[in-house]
């Protein structure tokens, strides 16, 4: 519906397109306006993120964090344009995938991989002692097995708000 008459006019998007059938100076202000919001509530979002991040693995200043996160950002966007910054997700996304594959890893080796994985943490006498821990009096009348499976089920930790 959108792509053939963008097509037929010879613009992009949809805001080229109202630039194009209005006045386009307003159109170009109103654009970079919403641009800009738009990227000021993201990027917000973002470096309170990389300064907290990084106050914690390095333990500097929050302040001195944000502003550092902030000149690393701006330089690389500067100097390598779209292809730096696509070339940061990568390395994000595949961070990412690499520290959970290891977690799971972890966890896994602590219980044994596949096969007997939840009847071993059930059968852990920390996991046991946590859950009793976690439904106080209650805990009494439960055996250890009871124990262990009540930590599999759901609305152990967090409770639905009255």
């Amino acid at each position: 519906m959108i792509a053939e008459p963008c097509r037929n006019i010879g613009k992009y998007t949809l805001s080229d397109i109202l630039a194009y059938r209005n006045d386009p100076k307003k159109g170009t202000h109103r654009r970079a306006i919403s641009t800009i919001t738009v990227s000021t509530f993201y990027l917000t979002a973002q470096m309170v993120g990389a300064g907290v991040l990084i106050k914690t693995l390095i333990g500097i200043d929050y302040e001195v964090s944000v502003i550092t996160v902030g000149v690393l950002m701006l330089a690389y966007v500067l100097f390598g344009g779209m292809v730096a910054t696509t070339w940061v997700q990568i390395i994000k996304a595949v961070l990412l995938v690499c520290a959970s594959i290891l977690m799971v890893i972890m966890v896994w080796s602590q219980y044994g991989f596949f096969g007997d994985f939840l009847t071993n943490v059930v059968g852990d006498a920390k996991v046991q002692a946590r859950v009793a821990a976690l439904i106080g009096d209650k805990a009494t009348n439960l055996s250890a097995t009871q124990l262990g499976q009540i930590f599999l089920e759901p609305g152990l930790f967090l409770k639905v708000p009255a």
